[in-house]
């Protein structure tokens, strides 16, 4: 019950320090308003419960710092048609250019010209910068030469190399297992979307619950079912970590671990709510 109730109070609580910090000092107001709504509402021990928590969790939160140095060595974290992102020792950096035959785990030593991002003209327009600042890119430039590289194959790369064909199946195989669309499945993709088949997907986490039976069947024969749930948890946490970053696939994997973990106070409503 403790659990059930208070989770959000102890959420709102941390994201309010999390303005102040972020945005600007003035939304102290907020908070020392809130912890006043929170002795009345709950009690003294859940706001030094809260403050203790949020101090810990701010304490933690790492800031990217914004990075000069027109010669970058990092590795490709993500890719797509006309840029990389490179994962380097202080910062992650979108750099745009061809980056034809390499992949997600390469190392690259590379020289670049950095460039700002213009400011949205109108309120409350999209602000592509913040965004990316949200996933922790600080900075975008521009590919001048690349000086060395060195290859990796990692996982994700053997388990595209097992998609790899001609075949249509292997490339909704490759979309729906792994999240990478290749160039056979663009041309019906489009169909898909409109019919809807992936934001079904995407909204249902379908092909998470279907990954998790198929692990469990021949698993049940030799684990008793609590530590299944668990063990099932693992594998899949493992498999959202080494593929591409999947909204949908992360959302499906947390309300699966919500569910597991507080069944007994959360029901699935909860669960879907939080």
């Amino acid at each position: 019950m403790f659990i059930k109730y208070s989770i959000s109070y102890y959420a709102l609580f941390c994201l309010l320090v999390v303005i102040t910090i972020l945005v600007h000092p003035v939304f102290i107001i907020f908070v020392l308003g809130y912890s006043v709504f929170i002795v009345y509402r709950l009690n003294w021990v859940n706001l030094i419960l809260m403050i203790v928590f949020t101090i810990a969790f701010v304490m933690t939160m790492h800031y990217p710092q914004s990075c000069n140095d027109p010669y970058l060595q990092g590795t490709i974290i993500s890719q797509d048609d006309s840029s990389v992102v490179i994962q380097t020792a202080a910062t992650k950096v979108k750099v745009y250019g061809n980056f034809t035959g390499f992949a997600v785990g390469d190392e690259l030593e590379i020289k670049v010209s950095y460039f700002d991002i213009r400011e949205p003209t109108n309120d409350n327009a999209f602000n592509y910068k913040h965004y990316l600042y949200s996933r922790g890119i600080t900075n975008n430039a521009v590919l001048t030469n690349i000086i060395s590289s060195q290859k990796h194959e990692t996982l994700l790369q053997k388990l595209q190399n097992r998609f790899a064909g001609e075949d249509l199946v292997n490339s909704y195989a490759s979309m729906f297992i792994i999240g990478v669309k290749d160039e056979l499945i663009n041309d019906y993709y489009q169909q898909l979307t409109n019919l809807s088949v992936v934001h079904l997907f995407a909204l249902s986490g379908l092909h998470i619950h279907m990954l998790k039976g198929i692990i469990k069947k021949p698993l049940g024969f030799l684990l008793p079912e609590r530590f299944l749930e668990y063990f099932c948890l693992v594998i899949i946490g493992f498999y959202i970590y080494i593929i591409p970053f999947n909204v949908s696939f992360l959302r499906a994997y947390l309300v699966m671990v919500l569910n597991t973990l507080f069944k007994k106070y959360l029901n699935r409503l909860d669960t879907l709510g939080i």
